[in-house]
Order: C-alpha cells, then structure tokens, then sequence
C-alpha cells in the first residue's frame, strides 16, 4: 500500500521488520521503486533479494526490465534477458511485452521490432508496447506502421493505443491523423474515458485546432490541471494570449490549483500580449508554491516575461534572486535589454554571466551581435566574431552567420559584410535581407540592386524587408523606371502584401520623381485595403465601402481611389458571384454622394466591367442598375452592351 502510494521511504522501513519475505514481498517493494521513478535503486534491491536466497519470477523480471528501461540503460537490460532465457521465461507473454518496451526505449527499434515479430500471439498489450516505444523516441512514422499493420490484423485500439497516437499527432502537428484517431474513438466509444478526452484536447490544442480542443475541453466531465493546462497552452502557443490568461483565471475559479507547465504557459501569454501586471499575479502564485526554489524552467519564464514585457529592472532582480541560473536565464535578460534598445546593459549583462561561470552559447551571441548592430559598436562585434570563430560555431549555424552579415552591415562594414555572406552555404531571405539593407542603408545603392537581383537568381522570393530596401535604393539612385518596375513585378501583382515600409519607400519614389499624386494615390489605395482587413471583395460587401472616407473632405483622388482599389485587387471576376459582389461595391459607392457618379464613371474598368457582366454572365438588369445610378444615358448603354 505504501509502495502505491509512492511513500517508498515508509515502505521500505515496514519491509525491513518483516522477518520471512517471500518474492511476492520483493515484487511489491521493486514495483513500487519503479513506478516511483527510482529505478536506479533497483540494483541495490536486487542484491538484498539475493542475498536473502529469493529467486526472482516472471512479475519480477518485468519490474526489472521497466526499471531498465525508464534510465535507458541497455547494458542491464541486456544481461537481464540472459538470465531470463536462462530461466526459461522468454516465452512469457508479460516478459516478451516487457523486452520490446525495453529496446523500443532504449532505442534499438530493429531488436524491438525482431522481438516482436516472434511472438505468435501478439495481443493489444504487444502491440501498444511497440507503439509506445516508438512515440517515445520519435519515430511517428513507424508508431503509424505499426497501428495500421495492427488493424489489418484485426486488432482494434483501445485507450492505451489513442493516447500514444494522439501524442504522436501532436509533436509532429499531424491534424489530418489525429482526426482520423478521433473519428476510431469515437466509434470504440472512448471518449468516456478522461485520459483519452485529456488527449484529444493536447492534440487539437497543439496542432492549432483551437476550436476543437475547446469543444474537446467542454466535453470532458474530469477538467484537471493537465486538460486546462493543455489548452492554455494551445491558446498560448499559437498567439492568442488573451484567451489563455481567460482560461487561467477560469480554471483558478474552478478550485484548480496550476502546476509548473501551467504556469510556464500563462507567463508566455503575458509575453505575447504585453500584460505585466497579470504576470505579476501569476509571480505571486509561483512564490505561493515555492517554485523558483526547486524549478529553474519557471525562473526562466518568469525572467523572460518581465524582459519581453520592458520591466528590465524587475527582471535583473528576480534573475539575481534566483538560487539557480543557467545560460537560458542570461538570454532571457539579454534578449530583452536588445530589444528595448538598452545595448549596453545588454554587453553589461554578457560580461557579468561571464564572470560567474556561465559559458554564452549561439543565442547568446546573436543576442549580443543585434545589440553590437544597434550601437555601431564594431569593434566589439569583432571581438565576439573572434570568440565565436575561436568556439567553432560558425559551422553549420546560418542564424549566427546571419547576424554576423547583420552586424557588420549596421555597422557600415560592407566589405566584411560581403566577405561574411560569401561564406555562406545557404543564403536565404534573411541573409540577403541584411547585406542588400546594409547597402541601401549607407547609399551604396547600386550594390543593393545588384543584390536585389542576384537574390532572385538564386531563387530566394523576396520579402517586404528586400523590397523597401531596393525601393529606398531606387529613390536615391533616382532609378524611378526601375522602381516602378520592381513595385508592378513584385507588389502590384500581389506576390508581396502591400505593408507601411513598401509604401512609405514608394511615396518617396513618386516624390523624388515628381509623381507625388501617385505616390499620394498608393497611400490611399492602401490606407482603404487595410481598413477593409482583406483584399477580398467579401469584406467589402460587409461594410459601407464609403464609409471609410467618412470625417475627411471627400475629393476627387479620394473617390477615384475606389476604382483604383478595385483594380489594384485585380478585379477580373471569374464568377456571376464575383461579378454581381463587384458591381454591388461600384454601386454602393456612387449611391454615397453624387459627385462620385463623374468620377467612376470616367473610370475604365466600369464599361469593361458592365460589358462583361452583362454580356458574359447574364447580369444585365445588375449591368443597367449600376448605369441608371451613374446617369449614363440610354445612347451610352447602347455603345456598353455592344
């Protein structure tokens, strides 16, 4: 009973007063040794059973081999099976079971697998064995195999089965599988049973499927801190922090005290939203548990969350408060001093970690290279190139080499920038992004368009960073041609969303070329598609489209942008649908105030708008709606519908 109850100590002492123990006595005791997680003891164990001139059984030799197992120690396992085959007990199905686990934990998936195959009569218990091992260590392809090969033979699963499937579905995001799992729990009827239910929940919640891990969630009667903390989580994880600190707070109204992970999580939502002062509650509860004495991973967080959050002083005194600190607590405090533009607290905080014993490692460095880029503080970021050369580092490490581009170019070090980036095995957007914004940074513009286009010869796409660097270049070079051709290639075709930096870079472009009632037209065009979200003619039909010129003067460019819009989203309808939600937008706009009538009308788009719509798609009566609103006269029709 005390072996069960995990009191091992009470256990063990009551044992020793026992003057006749017998092997189903040293069972109960190495059981409960095991399955309390001190298999390491079960050496010491065996020896006093020995000693006692106890022979151990089949139940014993499974306590054994699970000991083994759990500290990934072979080597006994190995010597156990001798004794095993020794004895005659191979053949033992619990014992055959039990060697699969094993092997399957300790790795040696061939030997698991070869052991399994012998056996003859090989149950639900064998199989969940060999998918068990197989989740465990990662091979979610062969756990998937094996399950599939376990149907064919006419086996079907059971609670043990989803759990480790489901588990596998969520370290490796696969929704479409953990589905299909649902879909056979479901008809098993399985989903009475609260450790299935707590499952379906962590895979919905990790895989993104929020919606369903809260319906999941729902509909478990046995709400425990692993079910809430699975889909705070989840919430966490995926950028919705506000509805994780939502669950939190619910789940503390349940009478559901969090645990460390829970915590961890609800701190990261913190993070993500910017809501120190919940963190400082959640502070509170660690405190109340006494938890940054005993968890350095809720330290860390807690560190981390004050630093993300800008409170870097609070972070400096709960990481110098901390019994225990590792090189992830010094990131956590570094990262957020880079952030918050505090550099030299950031080089402060390096060379004290230095002082008591702990080693940086690359995330440090790239930490401290972003700060080193932010201060133009060259010299220093040849000093830490040096140590990280010195370390060997660089090898294979794209993101180091990366910031390393970063820095120099930041720093106006071109030429070691280049130098750099050459070395480099794999260039992907981010590595060009930094060299061609060094370039265009310092005005050496004709070197950022030749990076620009060397970046797509390569087959890198850029991204918004590359082309509001090559845009600024364009405009200093006075290259509007090829600005202008870069934005029409790049943007206008919507390969890249148009965002603040694009557009500001293009004005400039207009500007310094003497267009700036194009430049002025772009920042309209995308001041409208953002106030809309999408560029989708449904969010325009779910919204007044003038009423996002409401409060300013309308004029003539204001409501010429309508039309502009419309064609800069590329409205070649390929539906009635589409054509009837196109001519509905046109015609709300000019029904908003007349003098928006002139300005559409002159607009090409409209008659090859209405042409099409009304020639193509059998939209006629739409077509003349749309012109009766414009006041085009009948003679106008006439030459449309032609």
């Amino acid at each position: 009973m005390y072996a069960k109850c995990g009191l091992l100590a009470k256990s063990h002492e009551i044992f020793n007063k026992i003057p006749l123990r017998d092997v189903a006595l040293w069972n109960a005791l190495i059981t409960g040794y095991v399955d309390g997680g001190r298999g390491e003891d079960v050496m010491l164990l065996l020896e006093e059973m020995k000693c006692d001139g106890i022979s151990a059984n089949s139940v014993t030799f499974v306590g054994i081999l699970k000991a083994w197992g759990g500290i990934r120690c072979i080597e006994k396992g190995q010597s156990t099976q001798s004794e095993i085959v020794k004895k005659g007990l191979d053949s033992d199905p619990l014992i055959c079971n039990s060697l699969v686990d094993l092997y399957a934990k300790c790795g040696f998936h061939s030997t698991a697998r070869e052991l399994f195959n012998r056996f003859l009569n090989r149950d639900i218990v064998t199989w969940n064995t060999l998918i068990g091992g197989y989740v465990e260590c990662g091979y979610i392809e062969d756990a998937f195999d094996s399950f599939d090969q376990m149907q064919n033979e006419g086996i079907s699963l059971n609670g043990i089965t989803s759990v480790g499937l489901l588990k596998a579905c969520s370290s490796v995001g696969f929704l479409g599988r953990g589905k299909e799992i649902h879909v056979e729990v479901a008809k098993k009827g399985l989903e009475i049973e609260a450790i299935v239910m707590g499952s379906l929940v962590d895979m919905y919640a990790k895989c993104g499927a929020l919606s369903e891990a809260q319906e999941m969630f729902e509909r478990n009667v046995a709400r425990d801190v692993v079910s809430w903390t699975s889909l705070i989580s989840g919430y966490a994880e995926h950028v919705d922090g506000e509805r994780a600190l939502t669950c939190f707070e619910q789940m503390q109204g349940e009478g559901v005290t969090p645990n460390a992970v829970t915590l961890i999580c609800a701190l990261k939502a913190c993070s993500t939203i910017g809501a120190p002062e919940k963190g400082k509650i959640i502070h509170a509860e660690i405190e109340r548990q006494g938890l940054l004495e005993s968890d350095i991973v809720v330290g860390n967080s807690l560190v981390d969350m004050y630093a993300r959050c800008g409170l870097l002083v609070k972070a400096q005194k709960v990481l110098e408060e901390l019994h225990d600190q590792n090189v992830i607590t010094w990131n956590a405090l570094i990262s957020g001093y880079t952030q918050h533009d505090e550099c030299h607290e950031a080089l402060n905080c390096l060379h004290r970690m230095q002082i008591v014993g702990i080693c940086p490692n690359m995330i440090t460095f790239i930490c401290i290279l972003r700060a080193c880029g932010h201060m133009g503080a060259l010299n220093k970021g040849k000093q830490i190139h040096r140590e990280i050369v010195s370390r060997s580092l660089l090898e294979k490490n794209s993101d180091l080499v990366n910031a390393l581009v970063d820095m120099y170019a930041k720093c106006g070090a071109l030429e070691k920038a280049q130098e750099v980036f050459d070395k480099l095995l794999v260039r992907d957007a981010v590595s060009w992004n930094a060299l061609i914004a060094g370039y265009a940074e310092h005005d050496y513009s004709k070197e950022a368009l030749r990076c620009f286009e060397e970046m797509q010869f390569e087959g890198v796409l850029p991204d918004s960073i590359a082309v509001a660097c090559v845009l600024k270049a364009c405009a200093h070079l006075g290259a509007f041609r090829k600005g202008q051709e870069i934005y029409n290639t790049v943007v206008k075709t919507r390969a890249l969303k148009m965002n603040p930096f694009i557009r500001t870079t293009m004005i400039d472009l207009y500007g310094k070329g003497g267009s700036l009632d194009k430049g002025l037209s772009i920042n309209r065009i995308d001041h409208f598609m953002n106030k809309t979200e999408e560029c989708s003619l449904d969010k325009y039909l779910s919204v007044d489209p003038f009423d996002h010129f409401k409060g300013d003067k309308t004029d003539s460019m204001m409501l010429k942008m309508a039309c502009d819009v419309l064609h800069h989203i590329g409205v070649v309808p390929g539906s009635k649908d589409d054509y009837t939600k196109s001519l509905h937008v046109l015609q709300c706009l000019c029904e908003n105030d007349g003098c928006v009538k002139h300005v559409i009308a002159s607009e090409n788009i409209i008659p090859s708008l209405v042409r099409l719509s009304a020639n193509d798609c059998g939209l006629r009566q739409e077509a003349i709606s749309l012109l009766d609103v414009l006041a085009t006269d009948q003679e106008c029709q006439v030459i449309i519908f032609q």
